[in-house]
Parts: C-alpha cells; sequence; structure tokens
C-alpha cells in the first residue's frame, strides 16, 4: 500500500508546472487597467451625422442621447458640465432642425485633436451653405468608443496651425446648449 502511495506522489509531482529547482510555478495573472480610447475621428464624424439625421428626422430623443450632456437610460438628470438639460435641449430643437435644413449634408474638412483632452475631437465642417463650422465631440466615457456632440459653432481655427478655436466669434452667438442656431 505504500509502494501505491509513493508511486501516486511520484507520478503528481512529476505532472505538475514546477521547475527543476522544487518551486511550483506561479500563475500569472496581470490586472490591466483600462486606458483612454485612442481618438478616432472617423468615429466622432459618423456621431455627428447621425446627431443632423435624428435632429432633421424630428427624433428627439435620439438626438438628445447623441447630445453629450445626456445620461444612458433618462431625462431627469443630465451631465451639466457638457452642456444643458433635456426641457432646453427640447427648447432648441426647433432650432436645431431649421439650422439643419439649411446647412446639411455637412462635409468634414479637417480633424483636429483638443485642448480639452484625449477623448474629444474638433471636427471643421462645411454645409451646402459654404459656411465653415466647428463641431466638438466627446466621447460619452473616456473608454468606451461613443462620441456625442458638445459643440457646433462657426469656430474656425485659430492661427495656429492646428489648434482649433472651440468658441465661436461674438457675432455668432450660441444656442443655449452649446450648438449655434442662428442670431436671436
Amino acid at each position: 500500500m505504500s509502494a501505491t502511495v509513493t508511486l501516486a506522489v511520484m507520478l503528481l509531482s512529476g505532472c505538475s508546472n514546477s521547475d527543476d529547482a522544487g518551486t511550483p510555478a506561479q500563475a500569472t495573472s496581470e490586472t490591466a487597467s483600462p486606458t483612454p480610447a485612442p481618438r478616432d475621428p472617423q468615429a466622432a464624424e459618423q456621431a455627428l451625422q447621425a446627431f443632423v439625421t435624428a435632429v432633421r428626422e424630428e427624433r428627439l430623443d435620439d438626438a438628445w442621447g447623441l447630445y453629450a450632456a445626456s445620461i444612458p437610460g433618462g431625462t431627469a438628470e443630465h451631465r451639466s458640465d457638457r452642456g444643458c438639460d433635456y426641457g432646453i435641449f427640447s427648447f432648441e430643437f426647433p432650432s436645431l432642425r431649421y439650422l439643419f435644413q439649411q446647412i446639411a449634408p455637412l462635409n468634414v474638412v479637417e480633424a483636429f485633436g483638443s485642448a480639452l483632452g484625449i477623448s474629444v475631437v474638433e471636427l471643421s465642417v462645411q454645409g451646402v451653405n459654404g459656411v465653415k463650422y466647428l463641431a466638438t465631440l466627446a466621447r460619452a466615457e473616456p473608454y468606451s468608443q461613443d462620441y456625442q456632440v458638445m459643440f457646433l459653432n462657426k469656430g474656425v481655427p485659430a492661427a495656429v496651425p492646428g489648434v482649433p478655436d472651440p468658441f465661436p466669434s461674438p457675432e455668432f452667438p450660441q444656442g443655449f446648449c452649446g450648438i449655434w442656431t442662428g442670431p436671436r
């Protein structure tokens, strides 16, 4: 009986993942910490086009979901640091629709990074009316792939090449939600 136990121990130790020194192998489990995804101008452009389409087709809730201040799952709360609340957005919606009826489709002229962070993309876009606009899109969350529209105005790239100016000139005021809707 003791020979059987000795043989079993020898077989088990020979089949184990230990090195020659008799030290058992350690399991390697690296915990990867999430890092913000790199900028993706194409995904930002798709989000802008989806937003414009939702507004033009009068899909208020879909447009709200593509707006940077929205929080998934409802309209009671919003990200106040990223824009207006649902009530003000609803009030601005007819002006947004009118704007996009006049200028859509939008053609992306150039994409920029942004001083606002790695999860923000600035797009210089041109409307069918020939006027250029600056669209600022931010990721819903730093680690997600989804962009949302934060600003759209008549800002232009700054005097320093490649550095966009996200603020509109004073003669072109923004709407209440950071999206230029024409003079008041």
